[in-house]
């Protein structure tokens, strides 16, 4: 839902966090007209939608598009000219945590190159770990959707936590497409 949503404000050139309720129907108003071409809104099985030419183009996470290329290697990913959120997991040790010593032990350790690696080669989403490129599969960086060309960094718009306001709207469009 959020994706879409975003997809839709930058191409509007519209505040993702929007509150202001004309700008939230503007996204609805396109994404409504933009559905009679859309087979499914989906963020599960997408990679067998797209090997199996159930569907032809989906808005796909970067790992998923690498796994889906590795399968279908004529699979292209595209990043919009208006740009795409991007966005990081991250790992923590949560407060008054039993084996703190050993959770950042288990933390130093996954930030070491060649284990951030293990973990990229693994799922196909990059890390941001320095020095794990060297450690990254062939396929991997040589993927644009993976291994981000930059002269297209400008295109990714961070994540930024919007207001209870503005996710209201969102989750009244998203109704709203839904129907």
């Amino acid at each position: 839902m959020a994706d879409l949503y975003n997809a839709a404000a930058y191409y509007l050139g519209v505040d993702k966090c929007t509150e202001e309720p004309a700008e939230a129907q503007q996204i609805l108003d396109l994404l409504l007209k933009q559905k009679e071409a859309v087979k499914v809104y989906a963020t599960s099985g997408t990679i067998d939608a797209v090997v199996s030419g159930e569907t032809v183009l989906f808005q796909h996470w970067n790992g998923a598009a690498h796994r889906t290329k590795e399968q279908l290697p004529t699979a292209v990913y595209v990043y919009p000219e208006e740009g795409t959120s991007f966005w990081t997991d991250n790992m923590m040790v949560p407060k008054g945590a039993p084996n703190l010593e050993n959770a950042k032990l288990f933390l130093n350790w996954m930030m070491e190159p060649e284990n951030a690696a293990v973990a990229t080669n693994y799922a196909g989403y990059m890390n941001s770990i320095k020095g794990s490129g060297e450690f990254l599969d062939e396929s991997l960086k040589m993927d644009p959707a993976v291994n981000m060309p930059s002269d297209l960094e400008a295109r990714l718009v961070p994540v930024v936590f919007c207001s209870a306001k503005a996710l209201e709207l969102r989750d009244k469009v998203w109704t709203n497409l839904e129907k």
